[in-house]
């Protein structure tokens, strides 16, 4: 059923532009998708990644600020997909409040460890720290040579 309607979705944009080509104009309708593209790659681009990462170092709140690129990220996508359903999902998604929404209900569908990964950082407890073991490899199989080069101009 799902991809079903995955598969209305672009149906359903298509007859969209068709109607407000045919309400509104069609050079109008151009112009919009046009526009959106334009504001879409914007957002995408680096200097809302700046700004975003200028906040993170003045308020160090990493998944706050990692979830508002994320959002940005996929509205600026559905904004640049040609169709006012997209664009109208990609605007909802620049709305700050909706965002906020959006990241606590991701945290709270993440487990506390995280998807499936697990990382462990070494040395970072003010311990003693071990150094790491040295691997040897058996020079078996290694042959030493020499070369000359050869100058085919000086031997003629």
């Amino acid at each position: 059923m799902p991809i079903i309607l995955l598969l209305l979705i672009p149906i359903l944009e298509i007859a969209g532009l068709v109607v407000a080509a045919i309400e509104i104009g069609f050079l109008h309708v151009v112009l919009w998708t046009v526009v959106t593209f334009y504001w879409g790659k914007y957002l995408m681009s680096a200097a809302p990644r700046e700004q975003a990462m200028n906040d993170y170092m003045k308020i160090g709140a990493g998944a706050d600020i990692g979830g508002k690129l994320l959002t940005r990220f996929l509205a600026a996508s559905l904004i640049m997909i040609p169709g006012f359903m997209t664009d109208f999902l990609g605007i909802i998604l620049l709305i700050p409040f909706v965002q906020k929404s959006l990241i606590k209900g991701i945290m709270k569908a993440v487990p506390k460890g995280g998807i499936g990964a697990s990382f462990t950082m070494h040395g970072m407890q003010g311990g003693p720290q071990q150094k790491p073991e040295r691997k040897t490899f058996a020079d078996d199989g290694i042959i030493d040579a020499d070369y000359t080069v050869v100058d085919e101009d000086k031997e003629k």
